[in-house]
């Protein structure tokens, strides 16, 4: 259930950056779930951007028709939608779920041959369906490689997260490309676990590291009753191992995520303040917690995320309709 209070980084509609100008680029990814039409539906009348980008999964091998189907529904309704906003040109791209390097290296050729030289330094996204792999690799690719200033991240949040489950089983288990860390064969290791709902990927995940300590990190949101209790239940047997800790966030600000993992990783990670451990990190939560994440890596880039993908996505998905936008102005600058 979700209560009255309004969340910090809440907006009735997304207006363009910048008064009385568009943005340069809006960037979303097309999914079977309502919630990528969240955000273009609460652009303001106003909103234009010059160009916009969608992302566009391909269906899985085995996957439910019925996840197609809503697919080409919600692609059809968004096309039209940022028809209205943008200026130059809808750009759709069509891509791999399972293959970041697909997705992302059509859209940084899109972006370095084509974007970029016409200017293109004030972007938003909406990360909303984007899969945590394709977000990660995203954000590195302009912060890292097109070295832009920042970016407006904005996020529509679940209704409700009702009680059907979202994911089933484990597939492969790998390390995110460009955030495989340093570990060294001769240091124990020490990981954190974001958790969510999804007790089979995050054990997996834990098993595969075997790691001398975890800390996981529970999300305590303050607007959602049950939910702190629903991932404490869960991941009961997971918190109930040896030399595991918990600690609690809010799912819904990277910026005081970020600022809680520093410190966490200086009192936690480290021997006394000294770089003794591999560090690992498995983010099962919220895409918002990703971003927080994001930011920490970007001064430790010795950790290394891990990801690893569920064998089949249930209904849990496919019935959590829109909720409010959150907005978030996420600078690269060191």
């Amino acid at each position: 259930m979700v209560s009255k209070r309004r969340l910090p980084y809440s907006v009735e509609t997304v207006a363009t950056l910048i008064d009385n100008q568009p943005d340069d680029l809006f960037v979303t990814c097309n999914s079977f779930e309502e919630r990528c039409l969240g955000v273009p539906k609460g652009f303001a009348r106003d909103y234009q951007s010059r160009y916009s980008c969608v992302f566009r999964y391909e269906p899985n091998p085995g996957e439910d028709q019925k996840f197609e189907e809503d697919r080409k529904r919600n692609f059809q309704t968004l096309g039209a939608t940022l028809q209205g906003h943008t200026r130059e040109q809808v750009i759709p791209v069509f891509c791999n779920r399972q293959h970041v390097g697909d997705g992302i290296g059509q859209f940084k050729r899109l972006f370095e041959d084509f974007l970029a030289p016409h200017g293109c330094s004030v972007v938003t996204i909406d990360i909303t369906c984007f899969t945590k792999l394709y977000l990660f690799e995203l954000l590195y690719f302009l912060a890292e490689e097109a070295k832009l200033d920042g970016v407006r991240i904005v996020y529509n949040q679940p209704q409700a997260y009702g009680t059907a489950n979202l994911t089933e089983g484990i597939g492969e288990i790998f390390h995110i490309p460009h955030f495989a860390g340093s570990f060294l064969p001769n240091r124990e290791t020490v990981l954190l676990v974001f958790v969510g709902f999804e007790t089979e990927r995050a054990l997996g995940i834990w098993e595969h590291y075997e790691p001398f300590k975890t800390i996981v990190v529970l999300s305590d949101p303050p607007m959602r009753e049950g939910y702190l209790e629903r991932a404490q239940d869960k991941n009961a047997f997971l918190l109930s191992r040896p030399a595991v800790i918990s600690t609690r966030m809010n799912p819904y600000n990277p910026f005081e995520i970020a600022q809680q993992l520093e410190k966490l990783y200086w009192e936690k990670c480290t021997d006394g303040g000294r770089e003794a451990y591999n560090v690992g990190v498995i983010s099962l939560g919220t895409k918002v917690q990703c971003v927080g994440l994001f930011k920490f890596w970007r001064n430790h880039k010795n950790v290394r995320i891990t990801y690893a993908f569920p064998q089949t996505y249930g209904k849990g998905y496919s019935n959590r309709k829109m909720g409010k936008n959150l907005v978030f102005n996420l600078r690269f600058a060191q």
